[in-house]
């Protein structure tokens, strides 16, 4: 029963995971990484604003003690509870310095808000995994040890999150934080097999293959994530809603580069596919790694040739995070306890 409970709590998580990726990735998309400048809480409150009023001073309001306004473009915490008068009172207010963004944009706020609610929710099946992994710590110790580390893991990404808008979307954080959600997915890619209980399977393909496709997607990925910065520069340069035209032309040799490794990582993937293929076995985890492989060929090469459409960006990255949870669960897959 503890078993089930366990695959299903794994499961969970993963598909909570991937749910953040998503989300985190609709963030880039939108320019929505500032739309809850503090954190955690956003613009002080635990249900953020939905109009620009809540956040603007305003006579004969009450305020709670950190809630955050937008005032003479600076944004200031308040010190206490009260009730405002007649003018605004600079020593109710205590102005905000870890960073000096001070826009409100609900729908920024919300975007926002939504992916920090979904990682806040995927902590509560890791919790319970740990919480039962130590029940059975003499039995299976390492359900506690995968437990620890993804717990640990999303532990060190809201932290970097925090970070990330204390330092006002610094970008080198930005790949960080999507690097250690990757991790997640693989801590439980191999908590998923190890689930199995018997010993490695014996597959038609070397695992040192699979071990060198799965290191070559890690290196794509953040390759990709350089090119994301540099798209992310240019919409900070000409908006949210400028037209893209062009936009592949001012991004440098990277572009290239991860063009290339593209074709690079699904030529070995699909020789893998082929080669289990050939000998005549169905395997379910390379025939998806092989499917989104080639989806992710696609979407790159749709965002490449028509001027980095919006809405494949958080496809492409997702694809990408599918990949290498295919990989890993394939690289560790084992047969079932009879």
């Amino acid at each position: 029963m503890k078993e089930l409970w366990f695959r299903r709590l794994v499961r969970i998580e993963l598909l909570l995971i991937f749910l953040v990726i998503l989300a985190g990735s609709v963030v880039r998309m939108t320019g929505s990484g500032m739309g809850c400048p503090d954190w955690p809480q956003c613009f002080g409150y635990m249900i953020p604003p939905t109009e620009e009023s809540q956040v603007l001073w305003t006579a004969g309001k009450e305020y709670s003690d950190g809630q955050m306004i937008v005032h003479a473009d600076a944004m200031y915490s308040a010190n206490g509870d009260f009730t405002s008068g007649d003018e605004y009172n600079p020593e109710n207010w205590t102005k905000y310095t870890k960073h000096d963004y001070a826009i409100f944009n609900p729908t920024h706020t919300w975007v926002e808000y939504i992916n920090r609610l979904l990682g806040a929710l995927s902590g509560l099946p890791m919790v319970l995994l740990l919480v039962l992994s130590l029940t059975e710590i003499r039995r299976k110790p390492s359900y506690t040890l995968y437990s620890a580390i993804g717990l640990f893991l999303l532990g060190f990404e809201a932290w970097l999150g925090k970070e990330v808008v204390d330092g006002n979307l610094i970008p080198g954080q930005i790949t960080y934080h999507m690097l250690g959600a990757f991790a997640i997915v693989m801590v439980l890619a191999l908590f998923l097999n190890t689930l199995r209980g018997g010993k490695l399977k014996q597959l038609p393909i070397p695992r040192g293959l699979i071990f060198i496709a799965l290191v070559l997607m890690l290196i794509q990925t953040v390759l990709g994530t350089q090119v994301r910065e540099q798209v992310d520069g240019l919409t900070k340069m000409f908006g949210d809603d400028a037209s893209r035209d062009g936009w592949i032309s001012k991004l440098d040799f990277m572009i290239y580069v991860h063009r290339s490794a593209s074709l690079v990582v699904t030529g070995l993937i699909f020789y893998l596919w082929y080669k289990t293929k050939k000998a005549g076995q169905f395997l379910k985890f390379m025939n998806g790694a092989f499917a989104m492989v080639m989806l992710s060929t696609l979407t790159g090469a749709i965002l490449f040739y028509f001027d980095i459409p919006k809405v494949l960006q958080p496809v492409h990255l997702l694809l990408s995070a599918g990949i290498i949870g295919t990989l890993m669960f394939g690289l560790t897959l084992r047969e079932k306890d009879a």
